[in-house]
């Protein structure tokens, strides 16, 4: 309620809330910071996306993508500087939320951090670039990826490999797929030809949800 008194919103009453114990007051307080809009307090949002990601998760990242377009993008790149991935990932999403072409380069710098919840968030942040997705590039992730996922499944027979490890390279995996299988008639038909034969059923799912999206455009050599 207190977001959308715009201008009058007794800011004060919000930055106390964030410091709260009860993780659904600090939700709130964060949700009514990102209803503000225009005046919604840059640096309040900041250390919110910042401090309180384990607390409050996606609220905060929606809060800040709300007032996006108010807050520099310079200010949401420097989190990237953070070295712990509850940090960086409501950074990535919110900078593929602004969509702003000129962050491309940014976005493929996150693909270089060892961890692939980074990395998911990276694809996912890139496939909101419309026609400025870097196709190639992802299609080349995707076909690294899938590869280490196989290695990975021969290790897993040998308990040389963490299981935690082979979900989240699969889970990558996916993620690749689903962002591919939204370009529509751009879509690399390729990929999700081999995707379809994944040995993973979500990986499949995904190739299968994309080819269902491209409808007629689908070649019967596909299917």
């Amino acid at each position: 309620t207190l977001g959308t008194l715009g201008k009058r919103v007794p800011i004060h009453i919000l930055a106390n809330a964030l410091e709260d114990n009860q993780t659904n007051i600090c939700q709130a307080a964060t949700h009514a910071l990102g209803m503000l809009g225009e005046y919604a307090p840059v640096d309040l949002l900041i250390v919110a996306m910042d401090r309180q990601q384990h607390m409050i998760g996606d609220v905060v990242t929606d809060a800040v993508t709300n007032a996006g377009k108010w807050i520099p993008s310079e200010q949401i790149i420097a989190l990237l500087e953070r070295d712990r991935a509850q940090r960086l990932i409501p950074a990535i999403q919110v900078l593929g939320a602004l969509g702003e072409v000129a962050l491309i380069d940014t976005l493929i710098n996150t693909l270089k951090i060892d961890d692939y919840r980074v990395h998911v968030a990276g694809v996912e942040a890139l496939g909101q670039l419309g026609i400025y997705v870097p196709i190639d590039l992802l299609r080349d992730m995707f076909y690294a990826v899938e590869k280490k996922c196989g290695f990975i499944e021969l290790a897993l027979e040998g308990e040389d490999v963490g299981h935690g490890y082979f979900e989240g390279m699969t889970f990558l995996c996916r993620a690749l797929v689903e962002v591919l299988g939204t370009l529509g008639e751009h879509a690399p038909l390729e990929v999700l030809t081999v995707a379809l034969e994944n040995n993973d059923e979500s990986v499949r799912e995904a190739a299968v949800w994309a080819l269902d999206r491209l409808g007629q455009n689908v070649p019967a050599i596909v299917l």
